[in-house]
């Protein structure tokens, strides 16, 4: 199983418009990538390790695929998904593509 991580550092004074990610950008990514998506996860930022501090991430989603071939054919798709980022953050992404081995 590959899994394609997206996380968005937080940062102070920048947004992340949680309900258009939810509503609008999931079922948009769900749609361009079809049925080589194998499931998701996402996670949004509570708090840092030290008390009273933000969190490392606003939000980091976990897209999982059946192999490398499958994610690789589906990212030549990702162009229009990757337009939409505008929409609901300014926040440059930083992504992550690992085997999950557990």
């Amino acid at each position: 199983m590959i899994s394609f991580t997206i996380a968005y550092p937080y940062a102070e004074g920048k947004k992340f418009d949680m309900d258009y990610y939810l509503n609008k950008h999931l079922t948009k990514t769900t749609e361009v990538l079809g049925n080589k998506v194998k499931g998701f996860m996402v996670e949004q930022g509570l708090a840092g390790l030290v008390p009273n501090t933000p969190p490392a991430f606003f939000f980091i989603a976990h897209i999982y695929f059946e192999n490398i071939t499958d994610f690789m054919e589906t990212m030549a798709l990702a162009g229009d998904v990757a337009s939409d980022i505008p929409n609901y953050t300014h926040v440059t992404p930083m992504a992550h593509v690992a085997e999950v081995i557990v």
